[in-house]
């Protein structure tokens, strides 16, 4: 059976620990399994990348909730869905402990 193997980053990497993360990682992937990683946002694009034959999906921690082909399309928080699929994305985590906390502040 396939499975799913996602890897969040949170807020952490830097383009050094990428460069080294994926050297490593394509040397030695052996895996008929999906895998997803989740960088932080300012790293999507540099991780695309290391993409070798497709052998990982990218993904972003966090989009914003609001069509983005609405009259109300500017917002200072989170980033257009459009703008991660623009950047390579296949996936958007959604339900951050930290992020469900500050909606209920609001809604």
């Amino acid at each position: 059976m396939k499975k799913i193997i996602a890897a969040n980053w949170k807020d952490n990497g830097s383009k050094k620990f990428i460069k080294e993360y994926f050297e490593y990682f394509n040397k030695n992937l052996n895996s008929e399994n999906e895998i997803i990683i989740f960088p932080p946002d300012l790293y999507i694009d540099y991780v695309n990348q290391f993409a070798c034959n497709n052998n990982f999906c990218v993904g972003s921690q966090k989009g914003n909730l609001f069509n983005p082909n609405s009259s109300q399309t500017s917002f200072t928080s989170g980033n257009n869905l459009n703008m991660f699929l623009d950047n390579g994305c296949s996936y958007i985590l959604y339900g951050h402990s930290e992020v469900r906390s500050t909606w209920c502040q609001y809604y």
